[in-house]
């Protein structure tokens, strides 16, 4: 029988302490923030977009007089965290509650968000409730007015 002339297979690569490359990818953000403030001026802007659930929505009985979005959840609105969590975004200048609420029901809730976070947090309110893409497709013109 002809002796096999395949070779070993080639030895894995040497342990190194850096993670290795990182993967490229076309909606990787750009780095985070620095300690001095700057959010990465060097970036295009980024707005966020929110959509509070329509009046009907559940947790109805729990709420009755509360806009389900403005419910407290671990101390705050539950739309707060998402709100907060967006902040971690560089370069983000702006974020848009679309909701079929009255202004009146967010207004301080805006308000209160807006100082906290140093970002204009704005409600828009549709004329009757279109769902999360036609919300967007309503106030496009709004949302895009500054080319973010």
């Amino acid at each position: 029988m002809p002796a096999s002339s395949s070779s070993p297979p080639p030895p894995p690569p040497p342990a190194s302490s850096s993670p290795g490359p990182r993967c490229a990818s076309p909606l990787a953000l750009p780095s985070p923030p620095s300690a001095t403030g700057d959010r990465g001026s060097s970036f295009s802007t980024i707005d966020a977009s929110f959509f509070p659930s329509p009046p009907a929505a559940p947790p109805k009985l729990l709420s009755l007089n509360v806009p389900k979005a403005l419910f407290p959840l671990a101390g705050q609105p539950m739309v707060h965290h998402p709100i907060s969590a967006c902040h971690q975004i560089p370069n983000l200048v702006q974020i848009y509650l679309i909701g079929f609420y009255e202004e009146r029901e967010f207004a301080f809730y805006v308000s209160s968000i807006s100082n906290e976070l140093r970002i204009p947090v704005r409600y828009l309110r549709e004329d009757k409730p279109h769902g999360s893409a036609g919300g967007l497709y309503s106030f496009r013109d709004y949302i895009m007015e500054d080319s973010p």
